[in-house]
Order: C-alpha cells, then sequence, then structure tokens
C-alpha cells in the first residue's frame, strides 16, 4: 500500500498551510488527486531528455512538475495529453513543467512522433526506464509491495524540492481553470 492520505482527511502544516494549504486548491476533479502524508522524492529518478543526454529529475529542482506516464496504447493517456500540452504551453516556464514519460521503452524520436501524432506537440519527449523509477518509489517507500505494476496514466504532482505532494491514478482533466489555479500558487508560493 501507499503512504496516501485523501483530501478530506488531510491536515497539513508548515509550508503548506500557507495560502491556505495546498488542499484548499483541490476542487472539483482536482478532489481526486491523493495528498501524500510523508513526502516521497522523485529527485533521483534519471531521464533521457530530449537532447539524448541522461539527467536526474532533481536537476529540475525549483520548477513544480507534474510527472505524467504514459503508454501508447493507453486511450486516456492520449486523451489527457491534450490537456497537459495545454498546461505546458500557457503555464510552462523556468517555474513549471509536464514531465510525460513514456512506461514503454522508446528511442526519443518515437516518443516525440507520438506526443505529435496526439496532438501535444508542446511537451517535450523524455525516454524512462520503468524498472528504474519503480525502483526509486519503493525505495523510497511509496510501493511496500516488490511486484509493482502502474496504472496508466498516472501524474505526480512534484514540489520544487522534488517531492510528490499528491498522485492520481487514472485519467484526470488538466486544463480547467481549477488546475490552473493549483500550479499558479504552487510555481508562486513556497511549497
Amino acid at each position: 500500500m501507499r503512504n496516501v492520505v485523501y483530501p478530506m482527511l488531510v491536515c497539513l502544516v508548515g509550508s503548506l498551510a500557507h495560502a491556505g494549504g495546498l488542499e484548499s486548491y483541490l476542487t472539483g476533479e482536482l478532489a481526486e488527486l491523493e495528498l501524500l502524508e510523508t513526502p516521497v522524492s522523485l529527485a533521483d529518478h534519471q531521464v533521457t531528455y530530449p537532447d539524448g543526454s541522461t539527467h536526474a529529475l532533481k536537476e529540475k529542482n525549483g520548477k513544480i512538475l507534474l510527472v505524467n506516464l504514459w503508454a501508447r496504447g493507453c486511450v486516456p493517456c492520449r486523451d489527457e495529453m491534450k490537456d497537459l500540452a495545454s498546461l505546458q504551453e500557457d503555464l510552462g516556464d523556468d517555474r513549471f513543467e509536464v514531465v510525460a514519460l513514456p512506461m514503454e521503452k522508446r528511442s526519443i524520436k518515437s516518443a516525440r512522433k507520438i506526443l505529435k501524432s496526439w496532438d501535444a506537440e508542446e511537451l517535450q519527449p523524455y525516454g524512462n526506464d520503468s524498472q528504474a523509477l519503480a525502483r526509486v518509489l519503493y525505495d523510497e517507500g511509496f510501493f511496500t509491495e516488490t511486484e509493482i505494476s502502474f496504472v496508466y496514466p498516472t501524474t505526480y504532482l512534484v514540489s520544487k524540492k522534488g517531492e510528490i505532494l499528491a498522485v492520481r491514478e487514472g485519467f484526470l482533466h488538466w486544463d480547467t481553470p481549477e488546475a490552473r489555479a493549483l500550479i499558479t500558487a504552487l510555481k508562486d508560493g513556497d511549497f
């Protein structure tokens, strides 16, 4: 089991209490996000950048990330990607980025081609090792089972420190006023 708590039961302290707390932004469909009770870091996960170089996600510290796991044959992934591309186009900058990670082994060229066919050209094509991601999440205590399977799509909302704040397994509409308000608050806030 993961270490999550549902938004209605969360009592956040410290930096999350700033501006009414993260949970105050989880309205409408965003209420389906699961807030983590204990921070889980994605900082050590290695991804292949569009230029072919490999870097840990900690190189993106200082940015709010929406890390989205997708697979080519996943229809909800394709539908969700359009929303994520719109978010990236409108809000993406040095403080926010959508990081779309393919969960099947594929080249950057192949990922770029799929994103283009899904009308998500605004997103950078990254390469990803799903087994390495599973190991990082397991080592961080996100999963307690050794046999790990992912639901597609899954999206992790990651803080500027590289810690997962919330997770959504399954499709979610991201191109909404509520999602834009959440991302803007995270970009501008200290949580």
